[in-house]
């Protein structure tokens, strides 16, 4: 089964402060997560994502100055995961922090990476930092939606 996700990444305060359209998913260790499904992308002219080219990893000018524009408010990851068949793991990352991209990784552990970028105080109890915040609770973005729509109606 496949993993498909491409979701922004932030201290929840940061989240708050900067005042996007949309909600966030609230994380363990005070951290929120904005799911980008195709439609939100296309919204916010964000046309290439960091996985897109495996030779070379370029960031689109949108994505660029949406993570300047949120990391005003303190620092934000953009990150991305295309898992196959549970062996072909194909995951990136670009961090931003103070108007400024300070972090940009294609490679197994990018994600991890990202998190530990975000809030170095995640304890790992002999897990990663993906598995910390329970990033492999649903499959794909879309199902991230989902949950969102659910959590909110619950509110």
């Amino acid at each position: 089964m496949g993993y498909k996700l491409e979701a922004l990444l932030a201290e929840q305060t940061t989240l708050d402060k900067c005042n996007l359209e949309y909600a966030f998913i609230e994380l363990p260790f005070f951290l929120g997560l904005i799911p980008l499904t195709n439609e939100r992308l296309v919204s916010l002219g964000i046309k290439r994502l960091l996985l897109q080219d495996f030779n070379e990893i370029l960031v689109d000018n949108k994505l660029d100055e949406l993570g300047m524009k949120i990391s005003k408010n303190g620092k934000v990851a953009f990150i991305q995961a295309n898992i196959f068949a549970s062996t072909i793991w194909h995951q990136a990352c670009a961090v931003w922090d103070k108007e400024e991209r300070i972090h940009l990784e294609i490679g197994v552990r990018a994600i991890n990476h990202a998190i530990i970028e975000i809030n170095k105080n995640i304890r790992h109890d002999n897990r990663d930092a993906f598995e910390c915040l329970n990033l492999g609770r649903f499959r794909t973005t879309n199902e991230w939606i989902s949950y969102l729509e659910r959590i909110k109606l619950d509110k």
